[in-house]
């Protein structure tokens, strides 16, 4: 490999082509610097690709600097940060006056001007020929968005829709369907609040554009724009964050082909976000479970062990402090109960199963709380591991019912911060990346594998999808015999202290 250049970045496993902003252009364009995806984690690929986008912000700053003092009020906002930041796609985020005649002749004349320009970036008169072509099809896709703009940038009306047999709302715009979207679905909370922020990036691409007119092309756009900027403080965003941006709007867009018939088609099925290796490599090894000596330092601190007060969980003390942060690790780390699910626990889930107690993890709430459920799977009955039960934890849901006012086992708390990033990474100084609360599950997991061969009952317990004709006929929950599996389920750490 050669050595680096200046102009290319790589964040994410992903190169991206960076570039000055002309002095003259800094308050038009509001930045200094501009980034573009080449979306490739090849560093040769990228020193190819740089050639194409290195062309189009030529061209595009070319245009800025053409554009006289007519242009129509409405240029400056079409022309924002995050256009500059897509531009390489096909040049829709900028708005010209005068004929569709004039503006060809414009780009071809660019085209012409700025080719020499290609053969520096590429360093090779092959690779500058390529970048030629694909930029001459860009110009070409900019003129056809172009072309409905004439004579002081009115928009011409939209054609007929190509499919005759679409519902005459198919006209309007992707945000008008929001709002309905969210009461058909009844989402509501935290879950709103994400989807609103993803659509608000989804609208911000497809702008007026009628819903029935969404393409790949967009789809394209929109990973490319939440890729470079689309995590925490404009940082890139990783795949996780893309991927499920990206779900949100294939959801929406099935639901507008499928219940509404705004679409003929949902141009965001097949479509995946761009992983690179670094980030794969980083999944395969995203969790794991922990080992006995870490088990036995999380539960040999002074939260578990003896405390100062309530206040002060951390510093060694004779008090026994046994709230919902004393027993939400050992519910997790005992069931196998994803953090979300042990969360949303009410009263009325706490069952009799085969004579025994269990927790039923569901979608019905007794209090009109929404309660997540990861899938069809998850919906089962855990049986409540006779340690819980010799520790006291009966005592606990007795006392809470008498107090709690939400009808929740478990009182509202930031339980994934308090665990993650007060008592592993400050209290115990347990900083792996791969180590969190979810770690218990992995545990629980181990555990049971050991505690039984017996497949079934290990998905059904674990709320994974059970293989074969099983999982279509019998009983939905855990046998009796299944739900005995839970009793062997042993853990290397001294609990003496805990008991009783």
């Amino acid at each position: 490999m050669g050595r680096r250049v200046a102009y290319l970045l790589r964040r994410g496993g992903t190169f991206y082509f960076r570039c000055r902003v002309p002095v003259d252009l800094h308050d038009r364009i509001g930045r200094v610097e501009v980034r573009i995806s080449l979306r490739t984690s090849a560093y040769d690929e990228a020193r190819r690709r740089v050639a194409t986008a290195q062309f189009m912000l030529s061209h595009h700053f070319q245009v800025l600097r053409m554009q006289d003092d007519q242009k129509r009020p409405s240029y400056q906002p079409l022309f924002t940060v995050d256009d500059v930041a897509r531009l390489g796609k096909n040049g829709k985020g900028v708005i010209f006056t005068g004929s569709a005649d004039q503006m060809l002749n414009m780009l071809k004349n660019r085209l012409s001007d700025t080719y020499g320009a290609l053969v520096d970036a590429a360093g090779q008169r092959d690779a500058a020929t390529d970048a030629a072509k694909a930029a001459q099809e860009e110009a070409a896709d900019a003129h056809r968005a172009l072309v409905r703009v004439v004579n002081g940038g009115a928009q011409q009306p939209s054609p007929a829709p190509k499919d005759a047999g679409l519902h005459r709302d198919s006209r309007k715009p992707f945000a008008d369907f929001i709002e309905a979207y969210f009461a058909m679905k009844r989402i509501e909370g935290k879950h709103r609040t994400n989807k609103v922020t993803t659509f608000k990036e989804f609208a911000s691409v497809v702008g007026d554009k009628p819903i029935a007119e969404i393409d790949r092309n967009d789809i394209v756009e929109f990973h490319d724009r939440i890729r470079c900027g689309g995590g925490k403080h404009g940082r890139t965003a990783s795949y996780k964050t893309v991927n499920k941006k990206l779900c949100d709007i294939r959801t929406f867009l099935r639901w507008c082909k499928e219940q509404r018939n705004l679409i003929s088609s949902n141009p965001s099925e097949s479509f995946t976000a761009d992983v690179s290796q670094g980030e794969r490599e980083e999944g395969e090894e995203r969790r794991r479970s922990f080992t006995a000596d870490e088990l036995q330092a999380i539960f040999d601190s002074p939260l578990f062990k003896g405390c100062k007060s309530p206040d002060r969980v951390f510093e060694p003390g004779t008090v026994q402090c046994r709230d919902h942060r004393f027993w939400v690790p050992l519910v997790a780390l005992h069931s196998g109960l994803r953090l979300g699910e042990i969360e949303h626990l009410e009263f009325e889930d706490i069952v009799e199963l085969h004579g025994r107690q269990a927790f039923w993890v569901r979608k019905a709430s007794s209090h009109g709380h929404k309660k997540p459920v990861k899938n069809r799977a998850s919906d089962r009955k855990v049986p409540i591991h006779p340690f819980l039960v010799e520790v006291g934890f009966p005592c606990y849901v007795a006392n809470r019912r008498a107090v709690a006012t939400d009808g929740r086992i478990f009182p509202a708390f930031r339980y994934s911060r308090f665990f993650n990033e007060t008592l592993l990474h400050r209290a115990l100084r347990i900083k792996q990346p791969d180590m969190c609360f979810h770690s218990f599950r992995h545990c629980f997991k181990d555990a049971l594998r050991n505690a039984t061969t017996d497949l079934e009952a290990r998905d059904r317990l674990c709320g994974h999808t059970v293989d074969g004709m099983s999982g279509v006929y019998g009983e939905r929950f855990v046998s009796r015999e299944q739900a005995n599996a839970i009793d062997e389920v042993r853990f290397p750490v001294d609990w003496s202290h805990l008991l009783p």
